[in-house]
């Protein structure tokens, strides 16, 4: 059993007992069919109802009155199914509270607490908590440091509970955490114009120097030890999918391709034939919720986020496939902005959601190491994805930021500082009924959905390309005639309006200007590549297909370098080839990889290739 949690909060430290709270779903939910009048309300909204039903009370109050029970394991049971049936039970909680058998008032008045504490079921962050902790940090460390400088509060611990309560966040300290052996607040001292990104980030270095961790629950900041805090983070829901009738077998593939849109390692999938139970880190719930809608026989296609009423795709497609140039050789991430900018294709920049279009940038950006990339005439959406792929930080904080290159919601390209921990959860997701282009001689089903996959991906995919956060064997999906896709609100918008087109034409969208990659490489051409050597050949390919070609870093870091004889340099005998038959001898005989990546020929280091008995390089 769980001890008593130590609450604190802004009024003088102290537990509020006011037990309002955010409805939590503990029985199977069915969508059902979804009207006209419940459009565009977002489906992660509806999981939770506000309070018990009323055939459920009598049961709950059953439960309630066994905490008085004589029988210790009587009133343990009863106490543990409470917590299970989380936050609808808490009402109640408040009546019994008042109960005249001392053990039943005592037991209710700490079960939000265990609730908090145990509870693993879908409990979100309220929105009020979630703004709180996403504030810039920088006016409220003066507070803090204020408060821990003159001596009222001198630890790590009280440096917390001071901040919490100054910023009006109600504090749940986990017993548990607090009194394990060894555990001593340190000294910390929280420095004048001392930066940390937000208020939430604060939150969680202070705990980490408390050796403990911080996680949002509903609307209070709970303050636990690693183990429960990565109980908390992963909460689980059971969805009801009766009506869709699916059997075992329908269920499993179902699931199966559902689990493309959830991070793989973090997330637990379990199918029924009645039923879809999920667990995993915050947001899995929220974006489960929106999948299913989306899959509804009857749903309507939507998005989440919604699209803004001044996105234009064919605005952002303009200038996504606006041809820019770049010559950086060690050249740091600003030249190239300017760069950009002088070419009439300006860049964003964000950071910590402040836009950036022009100089001084943040300081956040000058630990990026010079980048190197030649490109011309390149489409300006490939060339940030370049921009971004080649951006990486030195030292410790190339573990914490990445660069992400991305479309906001008006069609503004631009770069954005991420956290390296963020993934596909904070994308947009979005679904189309796609029926409408399946072949005449093929049935719905798994056959007919791998086609519709595949078709939308070669139509499509030289626009949706351009989007830098659409990644093929990531965002698009096609299960039950519905295609399902995760990327950027802006990608995820303009993926539904080129769908839009190709059903309202009765034809795909015409392919953009250029000449397809894929035409590119079955081009024949004369080949001859005598007297070549490594370093030549890679110019000769790169005159005839008209094409970057990259040299990439292996998976784990291995150098970008290809050892070739004059022999293996000279590649297929003379005479007429296809590129892509080049392409692939000199991957052959280089022991390499090749691919197409971003409109930019890639080779990437593979296992060694023999060399040649007595032939020198």
């Amino acid at each position: 059993m769980l001890n008593q949690a130590l609450p604190v909060g802004p009024q003088g430290f102290s537990v509020s007992r006011a037990y309002y709270w955010l409805g939590v779903a503990v029985a199977l939910l069915p969508f059902g069919v979804l009207g006209a009048e419940d459009w565009p309300t977002d489906p992660a909204q509806r999981l939770s109802p506000p309070e018990l039903q009323s055939d459920q009370v009598p049961g709950i109050r059953a439960l309630f009155e066994k905490l008085g029970a004589a029988d210790f394991e009587k009133r343990d049971e009863a106490l543990r199914a409470l917590v299970q049936r989380g936050s609808p039970v808490l009402k109640l909680a408040e009546e019994y509270a008042k109960h005249p058998t001392a053990e039943i008032a005592s037991q209710a008045r700490g079960l939000r607490a265990r609730v908090l504490l145990a509870y693993d079921g879908y409990l979100p962050v309220a929105p009020k908590l979630e703004e709180a902790l996403a504030r810039p940090y920088v006016q409220n460390i003066e507070e803090g440091a204020a408060v821990a400088e003159s001596g009222a509060a001198g630890g790590v611990f009280d440096s917390l509970v001071a901040t919490a309560g100054l910023q009006g966040i109600e504090l749940l300290v986990d017993p548990e955490a607090t009194a394990r052996e060894g555990w001593v607040p340190g000294a910390f001292v929280i420095r004048q114009g001392q930066r940390s990104p937000t208020l939430g980030d604060w939150f969680g270095n202070v705990g980490l120097a408390l050796g403990l961790e911080v996680v949002p629950r509903g609307d209070v900041l709970v303050l636990t030890h690693a183990t429960r805090a990565q109980m908390l983070k992963r909460q689980r829901h059971t969805f009801d999918w009766s009506h869709w009738k699916l059997d075992k077998e329908e269920a499993q593939r179902v699931s199966d391709t559902l689990r493309a849109f959830f991070p793989p390692v973090s997330t637990e999938v379990q199918p029924g034939s009645a039923a879809l139970s999920i667990r995993g880190a915050s947001g899995t719930i929220a974006r489960a919720a929106r999948l299913l809608a989306l899959l509804e026989p009857e749903g309507r296609d939507a998005q989440w986020p919604e699209r803004t009423d001044g996105f234009s795709t064919q605005a952002a497609l303009d200038r996504l496939a606006r041809p820019v140039s770049l010559f950086m050789n060690h050249t740091d991430l600003v030249q190239a902005l300017s760069e950009l900018k002088r070419q009439n294709a300006p860049v964003a920049l964000w950071v910590e959601g402040k836009r950036y279009e022009h100089e001084p940038y943040p300081p956040e950006i000058e630990g990026l190491a010079p980048i190197r990339l030649q490109l011309k005439d390149h489409p300006l959406g490939l060339t940030l994805r370049w921009l971004a792929h080649r951006s990486v930080w030195v030292g410790a904080e190339r573990e914490i930021f990445r660069l992400v290159a991305e479309v906001d919601a008006s069609g503004q390209p631009g770069l954005r500082l991420a956290r390296a921990a963020n993934g596909i959860l904070e994308w947009a997701v979005g679904g189309m009924d796609v029926r409408f282009l399946t072949p005449s001689n093929l049935a719905d089903g798994p056959k007919a959905d791998e086609v519709l996959q595949a078709l939308l991906l070669k139509e499509l995919g030289p626009y949706l390309e351009l989007f830098p956060s659409f990644e093929p064997t990531l965002s698009l999906r096609v299960v039950r005639g519905k295609a399902l896709v995760q990327a950027s609100p802006a990608a995820v918008a303009a993926f539904r309006d080129l769908v839009r087109e190709w059903k309202a034409n009765g034809k795909p969208p015409a392919a953009p200007s250029g000449e397809r990659m894929d035409a590119i490489l079955e081009r024949k051409v004369e080949w001859n590549g005598t007297g070549l050597t490594a370093g030549t050949l890679l110019k000769q390919l790169r005159k005839l297909s008209g094409c970057a070609i990259f040299l990439e870093d292996g998976p784990r870091g291995e150098p970008a370098y290809f050892k070739l004889t004059r022999e293996q340099a000279q590649l297929l005998p003379p005479g007429t080839q296809t590129l892509k038959a080049l392409f692939d001898d000199l991957a052959r005989q280089s022991g390499a990889q090749w691919a197409v990546r971003w409109g930019v020929i890639t080779l990437t280091p593979g296992p060694a290739a023999p060399q040649p008995e007595g032939v020198q390089p």
